[in-house]
């Protein structure tokens, strides 16, 4: 059927019917959107602008979990940092390389489902990819993401879309709470940590399992501004660090752990953390 056929509410059918689903292609989401048909639903939104994000933390989060796009992957993006992944496909020109869905806020839909059907997708392991808050983890893999702080916020669709994408990158600060980062030629330094750390012994509410997770043989990476993890057999792995950063001080200095340091540890990609666009087309595979 050809595209921007039928209304993005109009087509209805039973779980049991649909062999496939197509996520909401072009999907952005903002807090400073204005009006528009697409917004509410009733039409389509065409070009619809997006701000670049400015150099930082979130920014630098952002360009290395988008290295892990692939051609024609559904993508799910959870709300906060993980939004930054949309923003940084539009600005490298490489939207077009992944086909995202999103939960409350979404516009320029090419179908919307109701409440009962959101999660439809994910627990059916309908996606290949979802790109979600990292709020605190431990040194098995597990997160925690509905108590970390002292108001619990609960888990809500972060349960149903951890545990059954094939692949999950987890994203967020090493420390929350006041960190100052600085930028400069393809490097950072870190200028002021955070109160609190996002790396802890253990996790007072465990929202993801590590150990289920590697035990199902799924992806499972997680990606700060200053080094990346991945899951591990016996827990998490440090693969990559941050041009700049300084391992000891800056890494395991500020764990209440000491992670797995991977044999073969590298650098992340130093275009990740320059003004300028960093080739993302040229640094996904090929179709």
């Amino acid at each position: 059927m050809p595209s921007q056929t039928l209304a993005p509410h109009g087509p209805r059918a039973r779980r049991s019917k649909v062999t496939s689903a197509a996520g909401a292609v072009g999907c952005i989401r903002g807090g400073d959107t204005g009006a528009t048909s697409g917004f509410v639903g009733t039409g389509f939104a065409e070009n619809v602008a997006i701000t670049v994000l400015e150099m930082g933390e979130r920014k630098i989060i952002a360009r290395r979990a988008a290295l892990e796009l692939r051609p024609g992957v559904r993508v799910n993006l959870g709300i906060g940092l993980p939004e930054g992944v949309s923003a940084v496909a539009v600005e490298e020109g490489a939207s077009g390389r992944m086909t995202p869905s999103t939960g409350p806020g979404g516009f320029g839909a090419s179908a919307i489902t109701g409440p009962p059907s959101r999660f439809d997708v994910p627990d059916g392991s309908g996606l290949d990819i979802c790109f979600l808050g990292l709020a605190q983890a431990d040194r098995h893999g597990n997160l925690d993401v509905g108590r970390p702080g002292l108001r619990p916020a609960g888990g809500g669709g972060f349960i149903n879309l951890s545990q059954s994408t094939k692949a999950v990158i987890f994203v967020g600060t090493f420390t929350t709470g006041g960190l100052e980062i600085a930028v400069e030629e393809g490097s950072i330094r870190i200028v002021k940590e955070g109160a609190r750390r996002t790396f802890v012994k253990e996790v007072g509410h465990r929202a993801f399992s590590g150990s289920q997770a590697f035990g199902n043989g799924r992806k499972v990476l997680y990606v700060t501004e200053r080094c990346v993890f991945r899951l591990a057999e016996k827990g998490l792995e440090l693969i990559e660090i941050a041009p700049g950063v300084d391992l000891d001080r800056d890494i395991l200095g500020r764990m209440d752990f000491t992670p797995i340091l991977a044999r073969d540890l590298k650098l992340m990609d130093y275009r990740i953390f320059r003004e300028e666009p960093m080739g993302l087309l040229d640094l996904l595979p090929r179709e």
